[in-house]
């Protein structure tokens, strides 16, 4: 029991290693699109661009900004998962130990 726990925990860490900087890597994206929302609306109200050159940015920009905003809180319940999963299975162990 305890071979599998520990073959099936590393896994399992693998996988939340895994997760955890996708994650890192989407809060990071997530960061640059805010900065370049504020840089490229500035850059329209000084002319800098054409509207049209504003609203064909904006509207990419804000699609992928919604797509991580869904995909976090996405990530964040699988690392919460498969926590518990490491979490219940050593508790089990435990328990059979006893």
């Amino acid at each position: 029991a305890e071979y599998l726990n520990s073959k099936q925990s590393a896994e399992l860490q693998k996988e939340i290693r895994r997760l955890e900087k996708e994650k890192a890597a989407m809060q990071k994206r997530k960061a640059e699109l805010d900065a370049i929302f504020k840089k490229l609306y500035e850059d329209s109200v000084l002319n800098r661009i054409t509207s049209e050159q504003f609203q064909m940015l904006s509207a990419s920009y804000t699609e992928e900004q919604a797509k991580l905003t869904e995909s976090l809180p996405q990530r964040e319940s699988e690392i919460h998962r498969l926590k518990e999963t490491v979490s219940n299975t050593a508790a089990f162990l435990d328990k059979a130990k006893r």
